[in-house]
């Protein structure tokens, strides 16, 4: 019998309202609606609220100004399919430079000094395996893409890139298409970098890169702010499944960080079809909101789906409800077996040591450049 008994209406009014919203971006006024939004339900169930605040400086695209973004090579306007947040700006003149392609493994950024450099950034197929393991080996995770992976290695380069006197980058995707790269907001765990950037992709990353082979000039306007806000946070457990364009339901990616909490979720979590396929934290990372709570050595059981389009701020029409709600109803049936149980019954989290954490990183950096062969790392330190 089901612990837990949900509205579809009451679903698709909530779902209604995070589409108002728009874009929830860290600190921005939509982010802060849904907090208090949040936060009053959370009340109104007679829950006492307890709230972090993180002071951080802000970096946004002025909404208001339609001339804030733009990029223009041989008179020809070129799409460009998302900016790299927090990356730097050029104010509303924009930046008026050559172009110049920067290759290889480790490009010698250099080269690009005093220019708008251009880089390749490859949507590769990769095994999953390599960053996320199961318990169940026999059930390990195939080969998949994830666009924030090369997007957050290309990123780790722009602090090198402006070391080096480089004006602005251009990343050119390859393996994603124009409508799924459209509004990445990607990569979103870097700091302020200093240095304006953005990602094309299709047909206009085809055009950047044959200009830059040729050093065509361009010019880049990314009139982004920093703004000193305060950003509120609260624990608030991530339910979604997500679908693309066929219907088909996401994977999940669900996470239980020791056996006695995996044999919990094999009981408990619902599925269409099999059993659960429960994955385990590595010493290198747990995707999604449990990862603080791993590295925290907190007992944990976390859900995330990663399709191509999960950091995307374009809208569109991408939650099953009947799939939400199964997923909502397992949650509710996990947390009534958890409250029940004794501390010693919940498990602990084997500490992370810095030799294992290393080691991790070596055999997943390992297994993606054995499979990529012309594995591109812009960041590379040097």
């Amino acid at each position: 019998m089901e612990v837990f008994l949900s509205d579809h209406d009451t679903i698709r009014a909530e779902l209604m309202y995070l589409g108002s919203l728009g874009a929830r971006l860290s600190g921005s006024k939509p982010h802060n609606q849904l907090v208090e939004h949040v936060k009053q339900q959370w009340v109104d169930f007679g829950m006492r609220v307890h709230e972090d605040v993180l002071h951080f400086d802000r970096w946004s695209m002025t909404a208001e100004n339609p001339n804030g973004l733009g990029l223009v090579i041989d008179g020809r306007d070129v799409a460009i399919s998302s900016v790299f947040p927090y990356s730097g700006t050029t104010g509303p003149r924009g930046t008026e430079k050559q172009l110049h392609r920067l290759r290889g493994a480790i490009p010698r950024c250099a080269k690009a000094r005093g220019c708008i450099a251009v880089l390749e950034v490859r949507n590769h197929e990769f095994p999953f395996s390599a960053v996320v393991k199961t318990w169940d080996r026999a059930r390990a995770w195939g080969k998949t893409t994830i666009p924030l992976l090369p997007a957050t290695l290309a990123g780790l380069g722009l602090a090198r890139a402006r070391r080096a006197g480089v004006e602005a980058v251009i990343f050119a995707w390859r393996g994603i298409s124009s409508p799924n790269a459209r509004g990445q907001n990607l990569p979103f765990t870097l700091p302020y970098q200093s240095i304006p950037a953005v990602f094309v992709a299709g047909e206009e990353a085809d055009f950047v890169l044959d200009a830059a082979s040729r050093c065509r000039q361009g010019v880049l306007v990314l009139d982004a702010v920093i703004e000193p806000p305060r950003r509120s946070r609260m624990l608030c457990p991530p339910l979604k499944h997500c679908y693309g364009p066929t219907g088909n339901p996401e994977p999940e990616l669900l996470y239980a960080s020791n056996p006695q909490l995996r044999a919990l979720v094999e009981s408990e979590w619902r599925t269409a079809a099999q059993a659960p396929r429960v994955s385990a934290p590595n010493a290198l990372i747990q995707f999604g909101e449990g990862q603080p709570l791993y590295l925290k050595g907190i007992p944990n059981i976390a859900l995330v789906t990663v399709p191509k389009y999960l950091l995307s701020t374009e809208q569109g029409d991408y939650v099953d409800i009947t799939l939400l709600d199964r997923q909502v109803n397992s949650f509710a049936r996990l947390l009534q077996r958890i409250d029940a149980m004794r501390t010693n019954e919940i498990g602990t989290v084997k500490p992370v040591t810095r030799l294992a954490k290393t080691a991790a990183a070596l055999r997943a950096i390992g297994i993606l450049v054995v499979h990529h062969g012309d594995f591109d790392n812009f960041g590379v330190a040097g």
